[in-house]
């Protein structure tokens, strides 16, 4: 009999709050957006050991394990900034619920996640735990859906579920580029074609001489590093002259749902400086500008349907 291949459409991806590190939670799985990818990668970093008298390797044990994933989504909530800051405070706003996340500071941790991949077609089921995520990237670029990716770091995975979680999915519309509004110093941008924002938590898996089997034993943070990219036509030299004078700058972004007053994520970065400026001519192009810039600080407010995010 010719068994069947599994396909994309046979996964499911959920993520999940571990109250206790490294251990996947009963319940409380939760939709992240809609998932178009997920990547993990499993290393068992195998050690060869060589000896006097032989060619080939003596012997071989398996080493340091890393477990890492890259999962990506078109955004719908904010969940995924809330496990890349940290905190999340919410209140009931209009018809939904504000959310609003901000950095973990120093003596605080990120949340730690299960993420389960639940393969039906085959009956696999694997939990990824103590997961922190290390980089994750908005991307808002003209044409397009508003996508994010997150890189993520694991201590294991486990592949003995029993039975894979139930999550409904949410009907939030994903966001388009039309729906984004781009401000710098308070006043609207019109002319940007793409921005892309990275979070990034330089996380670091520590390992320890003890009993196990050469997993992690848990995922250190590290500085937190923000930065923006963002392309426009080049019609005023605003940006240009705020670049060259080293001015400080703030930078906006909204996304709000056409068909929902209350659904909309606003990212307000904050004691920024542009760090590069590309002006670059083509003889057959409409010229364009390219910036970077870092920042401080970060706010993000997410409003929607959902009581809690995480």
């Amino acid at each position: 009999m010719t068994m069947a291949q599994s396909h994309g459409f046979d996964n499911t991806v959920v993520v999940a709050k571990e109250t206790t590190y490294g251990t996947a939670p009963t319940t409380g799985f939760k939709w992240v957006g809609i998932v178009e990818s997920f990547d993990p990668s499993e290393a068992m970093n195998v050690d060869q050991r060589r000896g006097l008298g032989k060619r080939a390797p003596f012997a071989l044990r398996t080493g340091a394990r890393e477990v890492d994933a890259s999962i990506s989504v078109a955004v719908q909530n904010g969940r995924l900034f809330a496990y890349a800051l940290g905190k999340v405070s919410s209140a009931v706003s209009g018809g939904g619920n504000a959310h609003t996340i901000t950095p973990v500071g120093p003596g605080e941790q990120l949340p730690s996640m299960t993420v389960q991949n639940d393969n039906a077609l085959l009956g696999l089921t694997r939990n990824y735990l103590g997961g922190k995520v290390d980089t994750l990237t908005l991307t808002a670029e003209a044409e397009e859906a508003v996508t994010m990716e997150a890189e993520l770091l694991f201590t294991k995975f486990d592949d003995t579920v029993v039975t894979p979680a139930t999550v409904t999915a949410e009907l939030d519309n994903y966001f388009m580029f039309y729906e984004g509004a781009v401000k710098i110093n308070t006043v609207d941008v019109a002319d940007i074609t793409s921005f892309e924002l990275e979070i990034a938590n330089n996380l670091e898996r520590k390992f320890g001489v003890k009993q196990g089997d050469g997993s992690a034993s848990r995922i250190e943070e590290g500085s937190l590093e923000l930065t923006a990219s963002i392309t426009m036509d080049m019609t005023n030299t605003t940006q240009w002259d705020l670049f060259k004078q080293g001015n400080a700058i703030e930078v906006e972004l909204e996304l709000q749902d056409i068909a929902d007053a209350d659904h909309s994520i606003t990212i307000t970065l904050t004691g920024g400086l542009y760090d590069t400026n590309s002006l670059t001519a083509s003889a057959e192009d409409n010229q364009e500008q390219e910036l970077e810039a870092v920042f401080t600080g970060i706010t993000v407010v997410a409003v929607d349907g959902n009581a809690t995010l995480l």
